[in-house]
């Protein structure tokens, strides 16, 4: 069975957006593509999960780290650790680290979740 599924340009969708998590079946290299110019404007915090054979990801990545200003965290259970952006392309997420998860800001995040502090109430 075939369906059509409408598509909807993902710069229509950023406006005030300070977080994006992405996890969309292998197009979030074509999303973040297509997001790059509000990213460099606004510096969005990315939250994706990055897999195995996902160069062109994985590059883009480092190219917002390299070229935009944002930092690279690999997410674990209980800590964020920095990933420097030449790492990107070669690191094995989930055997070095746990999940395949990182976090992109220009934010200087903290490394651990008790680091964040008490949150009100």
């Amino acid at each position: 069975m075939a369906m059509d599924v409408p598509t909807v340009d993902v710069r229509s969708l950023l406006d005030g957006v300070d977080l994006l998590k992405l996890d969309v079946e292998g197009q979030e290299h074509a999303l973040l593509a297509a997001a790059r110019r509000y990213l460099h404007a606004h510096h969005s915090t990315v939250f994706v999960e990055v897999l195995p054979g996902t160069p062109r990801l994985r590059g883009l990545l480092a190219d917002l780290c390299e070229e935009d200003g944002y930092r690279c965290y690999a997410a674990t259970r209980t800590r964020l650790v920095p990933l420097h952006p030449a790492r990107l392309g070669a690191v094995r997420l989930k055997e070095d680290y746990g999940s395949q998860d990182v976090i992109l800001s220009v934010a200087n995040l903290p490394g651990t979740i008790a680091a964040c502090g008490n949150r009100p109430s």
